[in-house]
């Protein structure tokens, strides 16, 4: 009996572990995630700009995928996925809100 809860607090201290890795990789990608998608939302004119943003993306999402596999949870659990947001179009006033 004290051997199972030895075990299972080794276990859930490498789970915490785990996921405080994936977590404090997972935020830089994400944000580098997204400017790469605002960078895919300008009018790109190079094919070469195209592909590499393309291929960031979908590298990015490779990677914290794993990371969340790896940390114990699942994208579609979570709900977390990135995607092509928009951007805000709407001008600021003076103010700095919408009009």
């Amino acid at each position: 009996m004290e051997e199972q809860l030895l075990h299972s607090s080794k276990l859930a201290s490498i789970g915490r572990l785990t996921a405080g890795i994936s977590h404090e990789i997972g935020n830089p990608l994400a944000s580098i995630s997204s400017l790469v998608q605002e960078l895919r939302a300008q009018k790109l004119d190079s094919e070469d700009d195209i592909k590499f943003t393309e291929t960031s993306l979908k590298t990015i999402n490779s990677i914290l995928n794993v990371l969340l596999i790896s940390s114990g949870a699942s994208g579609i659990s979570r709900g977390y996925h990135l995607r092509k947001r928009p951007s805000p179009a709407s001008p600021t006033s003076s103010t700095g809100r919408s009009t």
